[in-house]
C-alpha cells in the first residue's frame, strides 16, 4: 500500500477518534447527575471537584467542546488540501526533498531566538537545528507567534528567500503549498 494512502486512513482514523471524543465529552458532561456529582465533590474523590467545576461553567465548557469538535473537520480538510497540493506537483506527500535540495535550517529561529549587545546580534536556543526543506523554515519564520515583522519586512523577508532558493525549480510550488 503506498505511504500516502497509510498516511491518509492514519490522519481519518486519529480525526474520526479526535470527533467522537468531543461529541462524547458533550454528552457525557451534559448528562452528569448534579447530585451524584455533589456526592462525588463532598467526598474528595480525585477529579471531582475539576469535573464539578466545569459543569457549572456550561457556557465555557460547551464552547471548548464546540470549538474542538468545529476544528477536527478543518484539519481534516487542511490535510486533505496539502496532500492534493503535493500530489499536483508529482510529490510523495510523505517523502522527505532529496537532500541536496535541503538547508541547515535553525526552525526556531527569530527575534524571539536573539540578543542584541552593542551592536552584535547573539542567537540561542538551537535545539531544533538540522537539515530539511527551506520552505519549513521559511514558514515557521514567517507563522511564529514571536515573529513580529510588519507586512513590509514580511515581503523583503519572502523576496530575499525566493532569491536564495531560485536554484530548486519546486521551491515556490512548495512555498505555496505550504504557506
Amino acid at each position: 500500500m503506498p505511504t500516502d494512502t497509510v498516511v491518509s486512513i492514519v490522519l481519518m482514523g486519529v480525526f474520526l477518534l479526535l470527533s467522537a471524543f468531543f461529541s462524547s465529552s458533550e454528552a457525557a458532561f451534559l448528562s452528569l447527575q448534579r447530585t451524584r456529582l455533589n456526592y462525588l465533590v463532598t467526598n474528595n474523590v480525585p477529579g471531582a471537584k475539576r469535573v464539578y467545576d466545569m459543569v457549572t461553567n456550561t457556557e465555557r465548557l460547551l464552547s471548548t467542546i464546540l470549538l474542538g469538535n468545529n476544528l477536527v473537520p478543518v484539519f481534516d480538510e487542511i490535510a486533505e488540501w496539502s496532500r492534493g497540493e503535493h500530489f499536483q506537483m508529482e510529490m510523495d506527500f510523505s517523502e522527505n526533498i532529496p537532500f541536496e535540495k535541503q538547508t541547515l535550517s535553525l526552525v526556531d529561529i527569530g527575534f524571539h531566538n536573539t540578543l542584541r549587545k552593542n551592536g552584535t546580534v547573539y542567537f540561542f536556543d538551537f535545539e531544533f537545528f538540522g537539515w530539511d526543506d527551506p520552505v519549513h523554515l521559511i514558514s515557521d519564520t514567517l507563522w511564529h507567534p514571536g515573529m513580529s515583522l510588519n507586512t513590509k519586512n514580511q515581503k523583503v523577508f519572502y523576496s530575499n528567500v525566493v532569491d536564495a532558493f531560485s536554484n530548486d525549480e519546486q521551491f515556490l510550488t512548495r512555498l505555496h503549498a505550504q504557506f
